[in-house]
């Protein structure tokens, strides 16, 4: 967060604001990027993705449990530890750095709720990606790569209205932007309560699409597996 908010506060310097986006704005939007990427850390995605390549899948397979499900339960779990670390963090930001939040009660339940479909977004997409290792021998490259898109494609990086038109139009299409993007845009009243909730409908459609697409690719995945020893 720090090295992202004195970046753009270099690139703000001498401007009152660039797009539709003033300083306070970005603020704001770095704010709430810190916060969605903060959950769905390294530690769910290594583990998902060691209990593949260690060979322990084996006794999920051998369970009447849903392998996806009970890694998302797992998620959830580690998820809420990390929201309160996240909060303990917060707020120090929010002081130090002058976060100008708004007050309205819709604000922070729309934000709460778009943060929901943001974590099943990105627990979808982290569980995808953590299924190449069935086919790899390290999870380090996935997750590297998998971490690379997801920033980019999201808005963690920087909001999808400073990319170029085309670009922005094809990543309008996709689900990434439910993970940062959208969040962020909706605390700031970037949309009217009606768009708000028609745009949490479609992440919710994006994560229900994401989950099937996952049960697939476990399934085709695990016709191969062998595993050895006792």
């Amino acid at each position: 967060f720090f090295s992202s908010f004195y970046l753009w506060k270099t690139i703000y310097l001498g401007r009152d604001s660039i797009a539709t986006y003033s300083w306070d704005n970005m603020k704001t939007y770095l704010f709430i990027s810190f916060i969605s990427s903060a959950f769905l850390s390294w530690y769910a995605e290594s583990s998902l993705s060691k209990k593949i390549l260690d060979g322990t899948v084996e006794m999920d397979l051998v369970k009447p449990l849903s392998f996806q499900g009970a890694r998302l339960s797992e998620s959830i779990g580690s998820t809420i530890f990390e929201a309160l670390v996240v909060f303990i963090l917060a707020i120090p930001i929010k002081l130090i750095f002058d976060i100008p939040l708004p007050a309205e009660v819709l604000t922070w339940l729309l934000l709460a709720m778009s943060l929901v479909v943001s974590i099943l977004c990105k627990f979808s997409i982290i569980y995808i990606f953590s299924l190449f290792c069935f086919h790899t021998t390290s999870h380090v490259g996935v997750s590297w790569a998998r971490q690379a898109i997801t920033n980019l494609l999201s808005g963690a990086i920087i909001p999808l209205t400073f990319l170029p038109g085309p670009f922005r139009m094809v990543l309008t299409n996709l689900p990434f932007k439910y993970i940062v993007d959208i969040p962020a845009n909706i605390f700031l009243g970037a949309y009217t309560l009606q768009e708000s909730l028609l745009l949490l409908g479609i992440g919710a459609i994006w994560c229900v699409l994401l989950f099937a697409l996952g049960r697939l690719l476990y399934a085709l995945s695990i016709r191969k597996v062998t595993i050895n020893g006792g």
